[in-house]
């Protein structure tokens, strides 16, 4: 069912974790 959410999800957190180190 969240087979499009899944992969957006596992984006997007890694994303934002990267920018939080960042900054």
């Amino acid at each position: 069912v969240n087979h499009s959410f899944m992969p957006i999800s596992v984006v997007v957190i890694p994303q934002m974790d990267f920018l939080k180190w960042c900054g």
